[in-house]
């Protein structure tokens, strides 16, 4: 009797390769790793209820594995990231408008003695004591009260 060989699980076919898009091929293999990182967070939970401190060194090596397997899935998924999100990004656009409007500027002055004369009339004299002259000063140059 003629003994059949098992189909390696990782053997792959032509036809499935031509099938797979790098978006495929990445989520598969996220999936699988992480998977497998569940698997042995499993066992280490099965070893810890256990409490046998004999194993301390599986322990070790099995969280080794988990954390290498979630590496590998945090790898497949941050480069299937693109794949699936769309990149948000700002975007400068340049265009023309041209916008009319009127300003009047004030006349050209010689010296400020001229501007004050020009400007009394409009102004308005304003009394501060010398607390509120304080506060107003540290206002203006932005320190607190």
């Amino acid at each position: 009797m003629a003994r059949q060989s098992k189909k390696d699980p990782y053997e792959v076919t032509q036809e499935e390769y031509e099938g797979l898009s790098p978006r495929d091929v990445l989520q598969q293999k996220m999936a699988y790793y992480d998977k497998r990182a569940r698997k042995v967070a499993g066992a280490i939970i099965h070893l810890i209820k256990q409490q046998d401190k004999n194993r301390a060194d599986l322990l070790v090596m099995l969280h080794r594995d988990m954390m290498k397997f979630d590496v590998l899935a945090i790898d497949c998924a941050t480069r299937l990231a693109p794949y699936t999100h769309a990149k948000l990004q700002s975007m400068e656009i340049k265009r023309e408008e041209t916008h009319t409007f009127v300003v009047r500027v004030p006349e050209v002055v010689k010296n400020t003695t001229d501007w004050l004369e020009k400007c009394r009339d409009n102004a308005k004299i304003i009394e501060l004591t010398p607390e509120q002259a304080q506060i107003e000063k540290e206002s203006i140059n932005g320190k607190p009260n």
